[in-house]
């Protein structure tokens, strides 16, 4: 659906169907697109997105960022913005793998007031594992990630490359 009065989000209606603004460009409706059919990547009262709270929730850094930040942005639950970072770091890759991404960097320091890191250091993991070119269930992802501890406190805090 096209709408005039859209910007500046897409929005998911139902099922595959979602609205964004009519004068959006292609790459833009692409990456509209391929996010909002990914809501919700996993169901949020599995056993591994449970644990992946659990083990999310005891990290300062994500607790600051749930609390604290500008509640206009949405996602004022653990549940609510792992489940939107989780989309936002699959996005990205999909979005890469199909020519029409935006520099991830820029992507998250610049929305919604920085807030989404943690779908930053998500997509970190999942590109560090090449997940794009493996697939695979991103449930048994999220599980064996959080299993390992690999989603502990810090992981998300940037590092140097080198």
């Amino acid at each position: 659906m096209l709408l005039q009065y859209a910007k500046p989000h897409g929005i998911k209606v139902q099922g595959q169907t979602f609205q964004q603004s009519l004068d959006y460009d292609l790459a833009t409706t692409v990456r509209i697109a391929s996010h909002e059919i990914l809501h919700s990547p996993i169901p949020m009262d599995s056993p591994a997105a449970r644990a992946a709270l659990e083990v999310l929730a005891a990290d300062p850094l994500i607790a600051t960022i749930v609390c604290d930040h500008d509640p206009r942005w949405g996602y004022t639950t653990l549940d609510g913005l792992f489940n939107e970072d989780l989309v936002q770091a699959l996005g990205q890759l999909i979005s890469e793998a199909l020519g029409v991404a935006r520099n991830p960097a820029d992507r998250w320091r610049k929305a919604d007031d920085g807030m989404h890191v943690m779908a930053a250091g998500l997509y970190g993991l999942l590109h560090g594992d090449r997940w794009i070119d493996s697939g695979g269930s991103i449930e048994n992802w999220i599980g064996d990630a959080g299993r390992a501890g690999r989603l502990g406190p810090g992981f998300c805090t940037p590092r140097p490359r080198g």
